[in-house]
Parts: C-alpha cells; structure tokens; sequence
C-alpha cells in the first residue's frame, strides 16, 4: 500500500483574473502479487511474481477570483497487471537485504508502470518478516484528457507474511 498526497496554493498574480489557486493531488496504490520460488539455497533466494495494482488518483483545482469560484475535479480508477523479480541475501539471523522490481501496465489500464524497491527485512517469526527500505514507483497513463505521468520515491515501510 502506498499513498501520496500533493498540494499548492497559489497567491494573488498581478494582472490575471483570479485571486488565488488551490491544486490538490491524492493517490492510492495497492499491489497484490504472487511469487514463484526459482532459486532458494540457505542464505538467499530469487522469485519470479506476478500480480496486480489498484490505483487511485484524484486531481482537483479550484480557482478564486472577484466574480465567484470555479472548481475542477478528475478522479480515474484503475488495476494494472505487472511481472516482476525480488530477491533476500541473509546478513546475519534474522536480518536480510531485499531488493526486487517490477514492470507492467501493457496497454492494460496505464501505458507503463515500474518500480524498484531495496530494504533491510527483520524476521519476527517463521512467516512473518519486517521491512524498513526505501522504494520508486513510476506511471504513464493517457486516457482522454486524463493524463499522469509521474514518479514518486522515498521510504518505505511494511511486513510480509509467508505461507
């Protein structure tokens, strides 16, 4: 799961017909995937995975001028499939380096969507494992006058379960 959330006001301009300019951008990702183990031996392994994110992404604009105030608002839902790797090598007990990465969209529901992800893994139990890491992720989607093209990045947080 990740969110973001953007917002800007924009001051008096001299010269333009409006007071001021509110901007807001709100964005949800979900992703759900399932791996294939193709290598596993006792300090590291590879999956191959494939899966699916839910996206959410509102845009809305709101204009205040001497004659009134005039609101805009564009929201778009969306699941794209992706295909992707991830990877563990054990540091020491109970501490492993993650890394993986993903791609997809195909023309599905975006053009293209990426991302890439590295973390320090701490195991709290057999099949439950906490991630603190940072992470990438990239959309390309024009549908229409719907257009977002955008790159988001920063730390990252969550756990994982194995069964």
């Amino acid at each position: 799961f990740a969110y973001t959330s953007l917002s800007d006001t924009t001051p008096e301009v001299p010269g333009e017909s409006f007071v001021d300019a509110q901007q807001d951008f709100d964005a949800y990702f979900v992703s759900q995937l399932i791996g294939l183990n193709v290598f596993k031996d006792g300090v590291s392994f590879l999956d191959i995975n494939i899966g699916g994110r839910f996206v959410s992404a509102r845009n809305s604009l709101k204009l205040r001028g001497d004659t009134g105030e005039r609101a805009f608002e564009e929201e778009k839902i969306w699941i794209d499939p992706f295909v992707g790797v991830s990877s563990s090598f054990l540091l020491d007990d109970g501490l492993d380096v993650r890394v993986g990465g993903d791609f997809g969209g195909f023309g599905v529901a975006s053009d293209s969507t990426w991302q890439a992800w590295s973390a320090l893994g701490f195991t709290l139990t057999k099949r439950a494992t906490l991630e603190v890491g940072c992470r990438a992720l990239s959309y390309t989607c024009e549908d229409g006058s719907f257009k977002y093209d955008m790159l988001i990045h920063g730390p990252t947080a969550g756990m994982e379960f194995s069964f």
